[in-house]
């Protein structure tokens, strides 16, 4: 009922601007300088851009900070902090000239440090030399420094094989930031924009004694807002941003700040529907029942959910094991107990949202990187797989003892595909259906065989979501440890076009795929709505926000 339900309203409000980019409809009012709300489902940890890896914070950052580029209304990309740049003939070094008195913003209005020194200090090339040396330093845990590996020695300096001197990055004399690179990448505007280039002012740093980042007071801003507070108890999670008086385009700013508080998705949706909060992520049955289709929205899909094995079990170490089950996916059997407007049957890894270079890249390369249903071959694989472990431990008979841990609210698919391999493989796994905590804790604790997992992607890119099956990574839960897996992802960073990086990204997929290490079922759609707010700019890759343009009636 509720597939048709939501299938015919949106036919008859024709709301044409779902799958539109920019979230530029709503209130047709001028009014301006209005403080907008949204829920945050986590407490920042983190908010010093070079480190933060938590979706949460990294829009913080992406806020209250601006790099060599910055996001237009339009959802490109325009130059930012840097008034100018010049390109070698080889295109292979960029001479950034950074605009003038540019100021940095302390956390409050008086500017002034916990021992009371005053902050004044510009924003200069020196800052950004700084950010990308500490980006690349291999003493500092970075998330995202090899989506960097475009830039001359970066991948050699962060593996400790080059000096950091040896960085392509330096002032010259004309106080310009110059940035060499090994090649050019279709990413490059789109990543000079994003936190982890952002600039970092050294002696701010230093004076924060290894906290930077970690609370209000220990970090300044040179973007279009500011934190202007951050608190953390059991009795209030909160973010508060506001518009930064000393950004060098303060009269574009159009917002007096954003208010951001730690909610549940639950509270958050309830908020939203009364009308307490501006705007909200909702899942499909928070949208059909809230009515939401109603008001302004976009539908996206950021999330992937299948099948991952845990390695560290015999069973699923053995390559044969996995890809017999994944190879005894019958995706239209499954496609019967999805729901068609909010589970959209997935054939590969990375979600249909996420673009390449502003491309979709979905759209792209295709969406079918699985392997093929085919029932025969998979008992072949399955015997192969248990001749291979019963010679190595006799007292292994078959995979009926061993059991699916799941999220209680997914059990409807888990079983329909149980039930494929109990016709096709005489495979019996049981269901360890869980509420939601216990089901984290079993994951992150590794106490399951195999478990249904959700992958989000955090970035607007392929690599956000398929780096997490990294042997480095930590949510790397099912401790695959694929063959120069790192390598791969790598290569795929630092290639020169759109199409080869499209391409080996693709390629990374149908390893993870083709060997069962993970086994993508569908995509989770969820809605952005808002009430009567236009030009935040929301990123559906990555559930980013932008409100520099924002406005509130």
């Amino acid at each position: 009922m509720k597939v048709g339900f939501s299938k015919f309203l949106k036919k008859v409000v024709c709301l044409s601007l779902v799958f539109a980019i920019l979230f530029l409809s709503g209130c047709s009012s001028d009014n301006v300088g209005e403080l907008i709300s949204y829920s945050l489902l986590n407490d920042p940890k983190n908010l010093d851009p070079q480190t933060a890896s938590d979706p949460g914070a990294i829009m913080i950052i992406n806020n209250i900070f601006e790099g060599l580029y910055r996001r237009t209304l339009q959802d490109t990309f325009e130059l930012g902090v840097a008034s100018k740049v010049e390109v070698s003939s080889d295109e292979k070094t960029y001479y950034y000239t950074i605009k003038d008195d540019l100021k940095w913003k302390y956390y409050t209005n008086d500017n002034k440090m916990e021992d009371g020194k005053l902050i004044d200090a510009k924003v200069t090339a020196d800052d950004f030399l700084f950010g990308f040396q500490r980006l690349m330093d291999p003493k500092v845990s970075t998330p995202y420094s090899s989506d960097y590996y475009f830039i001359k020695n970066a991948k050699k300096v962060k593996e400790g094989e080059l000096p950091l001197s040896e960085l392509g990055v330096r002032v010259n004399e004309e106080g310009q930031f110059i940035l060499e690179v090994e090649h050019k990448t279709p990413l490059m505007e789109e990543l000079l924009s994003s936190a982890p280039a952002m600039p970092c002012n050294k002696d701010f740093f230093y004076s924060t004694k290894g906290r930077y980042g970690a609370k209000g007071s220990m970090i300044i801003s040179n973007g279009p807002f500011f934190l202007s507070a951050w608190f953390n108890t059991d009795d209030s999670k909160f973010v508060r941003i506001r518009a930064n008086d000393k950004y060098y385009d303060a009269n574009s700013v159009v917002p007096l700040g954003i208010n951001l508080t730690v909610r549940k998705q639950s509270e958050a949706y309830n908020k939203y529907k009364n009308h307490d909060i501006d705007t909200a992520i909702v899942n499909n049955e928070q949208f059909i029942d809230g009515k939401l289709y109603l008001h302004n929205y976009q539908q996206f899909q950021n999330s992937v959910i299948g099948i991952g094995f845990n390695q560290n079990k015999e069973q699923f170490a053995n390559e044969n094991i996995r890809t017999a089950l994944a190879t005894a996916i019958d995706r239209d059997n499954l496609n019967s107990v999805l729901q068609q407007d909010d589970q959209l049957i997935a054939k590969a890894i990375v979600p249909k949202s996420v673009t390449i270079g502003s491309t979709n890249y979905r759209a792209y390369i295709g969406n079918d990187a699985c392997p093929v249903y085919d029932s025969k071959k998979a008992k072949e694989l399955l015997d192969v797989g248990l001749s291979e472990i019963k010679s190595k431990n006799k007292k292994i008979n078959d995979l009926n003892s061993m059991s699916i841990l799941v999220n209680e609210k997914m059990s409807a698919v888990v079983e329909q595909t149980l039930q494929n391999w109990q016709r096709d493989l005489g495979v019996f796994l049981k269901i360890d259906a869980q509420p939601e905590e216990a089901y984290n804790k079993k994951l992150k604790s590794g106490e399951y065989d195999c478990a249904v997992m959700t992958f989000t992607s955090d970035a607007d890119n392929p690599s956000s979501i398929l780096s997490k099956f990294s042997i480095k990574s930590f949510a790397n839960f099912i401790n695959a440890n694929i063959p120069n897996y790192q390598k791969m992802l790598d290569n795929a960073s630092v290639q020169e076009s759109l199409d080869s990086m499209a391409k080996e990204y693709y390629a990374i997929e149908k390893e993870i795929c083709t060997n069962g290490n993970f086994i993508p079922i569908y995509y989770q759609a969820e809605y952005f709505v808002c009430h009567d707010v236009k030009n935040i700019i929301f990123d559906q890759g990555s559930r980013q926000f932008y409100y520099m343009y924002a406005t509130n009636k």
